[in-house]
C-alpha cells in the first residue's frame, strides 16, 4: 500500500491537471496516488535519474517479474 503522507488525488482532477502534475512529480520527486471511485488505482512517480539518462531504459522492462498472491478476482477486503 502507500503512505497516507502521499498526495492523492481524483482521475478527474488527474484528466483536468495532467501536464501540471507530471511537472511537479519530476521537479519534486513526490509521488501522486490517483484514485478512481474513491480507490487507489495508479500512481505518478518520478522516473529514477539513471533511468532518466540512460537511452536503454524501457518501461517494460520489469515486466513477468512478479508474483501474485492469493485471488487476484475477487473483491478485497483491503480497499
Amino acid at each position: 500500500m502507500y503512505h497516507t503522507n502521499v498526495k492523492t488525488i481524483s482521475v478527474t482532477e488527474l484528466k483536468a491537471r495532467c501536464h501540471e502534475l507530471v511537472d511537479e512529480v519530476s521537479q519534486t520527486g513526490e509521488s501522486i496516488v490517483v484514485t478512481y471511485n474513491g480507490k487507489p488505482a495508479a500512481m505518478l512517480v518520478q522516473v529514477p535519474a539513471e533511468q532518466e539518462k540512460s537511452k536503454k531504459w524501457n518501461p517494460g522492462q520489469n515486466r513477468h517479474t512478479g508474483t501474485i498472491i492469493g485471488d487476484i478476482c475477487s473483491p478485497s477486503s483491503d480497499w
